[in-house]
């Protein structure tokens, strides 16, 4: 918002400081800017300019989620392109924040990538949503350890809601003969209820 408050009035979609990449029709001496290249993608993989009707149910997305890094491409040249061309824009812009392992930047150019492949093997992956749903709060940075994980997943799940689903299941063999009740009907949000769970 601040950098369009600064008096944004035209937007560049191509750079002449640069040879490399896709040339401007009409100037050689410009190529198209990466990003205007790059965010094209989003129209034309869901059918823009070939298959209107998948582009028609699936643009524009409610929620445009994007690197906190690479924000302003997203909030400002992506919602630029759209109205260029009359098209709506995304709901809302929602940057998430870093994975950070060791302090720094989770990279795979610095070693310190890590792929989803390796976790779910190890945890599952029902472990592995609520760990990064339970221990990293959205739009902020967030540290990743193997210890963290495997603290998380022994003390939340495995002691905690392990410990809840034993017990629920020996109540259930010893009062109901290992049958689950019938679920109760649910009283209305207006009804006040005298039970306390």
């Amino acid at each position: 918002m601040n950098f369009v408050r600064q008096g944004l009035q035209d937007l560049s979609i191509s750079r002449s400081t640069f040879d490399w990449g896709v040339k401007v029709p009409w100037d050689d001496a410009h190529v198209i800017y990466v990003w205007v290249d790059a965010l094209l993608n989003y129209a034309t993989a869901v059918g823009y300019n070939g298959n209107p009707e998948k582009f028609g149910a699936t643009s524009p997305a409610d929620v445009h989620l994007v690197g906190k890094d690479i924000l302003r491409f997203h909030a400002v040249i992506w919602p630029a392109m759209l109205m260029a061309n009359g098209l709506p824009l995304p709901g809302r812009v929602a940057a998430n924040g870093w994975l950070l392992v060791g302090g720094e930047k989770m990279s795979k150019s610095n070693l310190t990538g890590i792929s989803p492949e390796t976790l779910t093997a190890h945890f599952g992956v029902d472990a592995y949503r609520w760990y990064f749903l339970r221990a990293i709060a959205f739009g902020q940075d967030g540290s990743f350890s193997w210890e963290d994980f495997t603290a998380r997943y022994t003390s939340e799940l495995a002691n905690g809601y392990g410990n809840l689903a034993s017990r629920v299941t020996a109540m259930t063999v010893r009062y109901f003969d290992g049958v689950l009740p019938a679920p109760g009907r649910r009283p209305s949000p207006s009804a006040p209820s005298s039970r306390l769970f």
